[in-house]
């Protein structure tokens, strides 16, 4: 059964790989988690229409955007795999990765979609982003391994 969802509504949970602890991302003001194929399509010289597609190289994209979060948020994301937190960047070839899950109640709470994305890796961190007379606001694009909750 088709049900509507309320952004509002929902919660956020990002959680450090390493030791499973939970950080603080908050003021949410926008998610989107893409689940995506690369994919390929075979066209043979006696037709024009199609004869085939793959699909191969599978990630999720993950775009939060948010107003506040704990320091131990960057920290973790500073310190890479296997930390719990840095004051520093951290000389590692190992990328923090994180699990990222989102409950959204449908309008009338009656279900609850549920979405979990596993080993979310984040390129970029910012620590500050705002200009004068605003408050900041923030966003994080990554990339996850794949959806391991879709319920």
């Amino acid at each position: 059964m088709a049900e509507p969802y309320f952004i509002s509504d929902g919660v956020l949970t990002v959680e450090n790989d390493a030791d499973s602890s939970t950080i603080n991302i908050a003021g949410l003001r926008g998610i989107t988690i893409t689940p995506a194929w690369e994919t390929t399509e075979l066209y043979t010289a006696d037709s024009t229409f199609r004869e085939t597609v793959k699909q191969y190289e599978h990630n999720v994209n993950v775009e939060i955007d948010y107003a506040f979060f704990d320091v131990a948020a960057a920290q973790q994301w500073l310190g890479g795999q296997g930390t719990t937190s840095s004051t520093a960047s951290t000389d590692t070839s190992d990328p923090m990765l994180f699990t990222v899950k989102r409950a959204d109640p449908s309008a009338d709470g009656s279900v609850t979609k549920n979405v979990e994305v596993e080993k979310v890796v984040f390129p970029e961190f910012p620590l500050v982003d705002g200009s004068q007379d605003e408050f900041e606001e923030y966003g994080l694009s990554g990339s996850g391994r794949s959806v391991t909750d879709l319920s």
